[in-house]
């Protein structure tokens, strides 16, 4: 997923309204609590993690970088916990939603046996 931004940036990356309605919609709050966790894996933007109640884990990656093993080792045990344990999803976003988004969602395949 690309940059939840807003104003004019909105218009290249995903609208922050639209995409806190779509998990607040979508993957609605249970009694328990929420059923998204979101990754943000950019380093040279920032948004209002209200928009989303605060489900928001940053771990910023600069651009044309690759993530540390210890980065990619606690967003796996990270997002493990978060999934497993109550059928929870999770988003991982950077600026464009490719490169940087890519890796943490293979390491997360390779991580839960897929």
């Amino acid at each position: 997923m690309s940059l939840p931004a807003e104003g004019l940036e909105a218009r290249e990356y995903n609208d922050i309204s639209e995409v806190s309605r779509f998990f607040r919609t979508i993957h609605a709050t249970r009694k328990d609590g929420f059923q998204f966790l979101i990754f943000n894996v950019t380093a040279e933007r920032s948004y209002n993690h209200e928009f989303f109640s605060g489900q928001v884990v940053n771990t910023p990656i600069e651009p044309d970088s690759t993530p540390t093993l210890e980065q990619l080792c606690h967003f796996v045990e990270r997002a493990s916990e978060w999934v497993i344990s109550s059928q929870r999803v999770i988003a991982i976003h950077d600026l464009q939603g490719l490169a940087r988004s890519g890796v943490f969602a293979i390491a997360w395949l390779l991580f839960s046996g897929f």
